[in-house]
Order: structure tokens, then sequence, then C-alpha cells
């Protein structure tokens, strides 16, 4: 379960909206962003535990803020279109509804006819009341005859 202290520990930044701040620098391809070039993870993070947010980093390199490398502050700036758009897309939804989920497996399945009819264009048996489960089976290997040494 993502949550917000589980973000905090993985990426070091605070909430959803931070972590939508460090996947607009870093880039993620999965939901096709880029990126800044030059810009990963750590980078990311870092900025964002000296700034409060992607505005804030933007304008500090915008600004000329000795606490980004100048390198990185013209990376930053060279990236501006795609940082001004990116905005739109990575908008964290902050008032959606949540419901509480069980997580728990299921110890037995909801319809086992389903369940067996699921398993036959597999080509694979289900077995619907599992037996117990054998030990492996132990092979003893007799002992290997000792190597004699004279001593000389």
């Amino acid at each position: 379960m993502v949550d917000e202290k589980w973000l905090e520990r993985k990426y070091g930044v605070r909430g959803g909206p931070a972590y939508a701040d460090l996947a607009t620098l870093r880039g993620d391809p999965s939901d096709g962003l880029p990126g800044v070039p030059g810009v990963g993870e750590k980078t990311a993070a870092g900025l964002l535990s000296k700034f409060p947010d992607l505005v804030a980093v933007r304008a500090a390199a915008a600004d000329g803020d000795p606490a980004i490398a100048p390198g990185l502050a013209a990376k930053i700036r060279g990236a501006e279109d795609y940082l001004s758009s990116a905005g739109v897309v990575v908008q964290v939804v902050r008032d959606a509804p949540v419901a509480e989920v069980d997580d728990a497996l299921p110890v037995e399945p909801a319809d086992v006819t389903a369940l067996g009819r699921a398993g036959r264009p597999l080509g694979r048996p289900v077995q619907r009341q599992p037996g117990p489960r054998r030990p492996p089976t132990l092979i003893a290997h007799p002992p290997k005859p000792a190597l004699l040494h004279s001593g000389r």
C-alpha cells in the first residue's frame, strides 16, 4: 500500500503533491513524462528537500539561487516548456473518495466451478481440495570410502 509514510521512506518526499513534483523532475516513462534531462531520482529528491515544491525549484533556478548548482539550474531552465505543461498532466487529485479496502486474501475460492472453467483453457487441471503436502523424499547416499594415507 502506497501512503505518505511509504513515499517519505522511498523517495524522501512528503505526500502526493511532492511525489508528483519528483516524478515531473526525474521523469516517469509509465506516465509518459520525459523528465528534465540529467535530473534523476536523487537529484529531484534533493531539490525537493531544499525547496517546498516544483514552483519554488523553478523560481530558484530562474533567479540563480546558490542552493542550486549552476549546471543544474541551466538544465531546469532549459526544460521550462516541459515543466510548464507537465504540471497539468501530473496534478494529484486531492479530494477523491477512497473507500476502505479489505486486502485479506480469501481462504477458499468464491466460485469453485468458475475456477475449474478458468483452468481448462490453459490445459491445467484445477485441484479443488488440495491434500496435505508430502515431505520431499530424502535419498541416502552410501558413505565414500576414506582415502588412506600412509603418512610418507
